[in-house]
């Protein structure tokens, strides 16, 4: 008699826990991780003879009402609904309307670090100040395993007089350039910092590329830490990105250009864009009050 009563409940167990299943899921990722064990508490509460008569609601209407998201104890229904739009952007995009060189050639890169250096030598370009720039690598990602770490493809320097009425962006393509004389004399110059977050990452890599020592690094996140005690107020550590938001109330555009091919023959003009803006965010960020 057990058995078989047994045997007679399996597909009315099975029946519940298929409707149960195919009820929606939480919209949130961690609610729906945590509500996976939400069809088993259902089942059971189903397979009370009383539950459906009491309720007065057909079985499957049951199991969607007592299904309940665990993580924050709202009704499937409620999590499924649309969530709201997203709240207007307040903050404006970061900005940069200066001219930007690209140094293909030995040459070109060698004109363009002549005009870096002229900002902040007393010629009318601005003041000391300017000799402190923005500045920012990339190089190739590789995907095939065990490639290896390509050497650096692009350096990017970001320079300004005092009110920002005069600026300039390099990208010197030191894959295609080569490291020149007066490349080598400004990375090594001491009298000229070279600020960015993870600059000093950066800078080990030049060591790890071409055995080229950089001298004055400054650090945007150190020098965060020092200007805000609190730490970031939107996430566990700061970011470009992040600084920007805080520092210059301006969003720092981001998306996969970084990952791109920076070996490339020509640079795409949203390469050229994104290379600038790092940059010169940089140098806004550290120029903040």
């Amino acid at each position: 008699g057990l058995m078989r009563r047994r045997r007679a409940r399996a597909p009315r167990i099975v029946t519940v826990l298929g409707l149960v299943a195919g009820a929606p899921h939480c919209a949130s990722p961690i609610h729906r991780r945590r509500a996976r064990a939400v069809p088993f508490m259902t089942a059971y509460l189903l397979l009370n003879r009383t539950a459906s008569a009491r309720s007065g609601l057909p079985l499957a209407e049951l199991a969607s009402s007592l299904a309940t998201c665990l993580a924050c104890r709202r009704s499937l229904e409620e999590c499924t609904a649309p969530a709201p739009l997203a709240r207007a952007k307040t903050l404006e995009d970061l900005t940069y309307d200066g001219e930007i060189v690209v140094a293909s050639s030995a040459e070109a890169l060698d004109e363009a670090l002549a005009r870096i250096e002229a900002f902040g030598d007393g010629d009318g370009n601005g003041s000391a100040r300017g000799r402190d720039c923005g500045f920012d690598m990339e190089w190739k990602v590789s995907f095939k395993k065990g490639s290896g770490e390509a050497k650096t493809s692009l350096v990017q320097i970001a320079a300004a007089n005092d009110d920002l009425s005069e600026k300039l962006v390099v990208l010197g393509r030191i894959h295609t350039a080569g490291l020149t004389r007066r490349f080598k004399r400004w990375i090594r110059d001491s009298t000229r910092g070279k600020t960015g977050f993870n600059v000093r990452g950066d800078a080990k890599k030049l060591i790890r590329d071409f055995g080229l020592e950089t001298s004055r690094v400054i650090e945007l996140s150190a020098l965060a830490r020092e200007r805000y005690e609190g730490g970031c107020p939107s996430a566990p550590s700061w970011s470009l990105a992040r600084l920007c938001e805080h520092a210059l109330g301006k969003t720092l555009p981001k998306d996969k250009t970084r990952m791109s091919n920076w070996e490339r023959e020509e640079l795409k003009e949203e390469q050229i864009k994104y290379a600038a803006m790092d940059a010169w965010a940089s140098l806004l960020v550290y120029r903040a009050p």
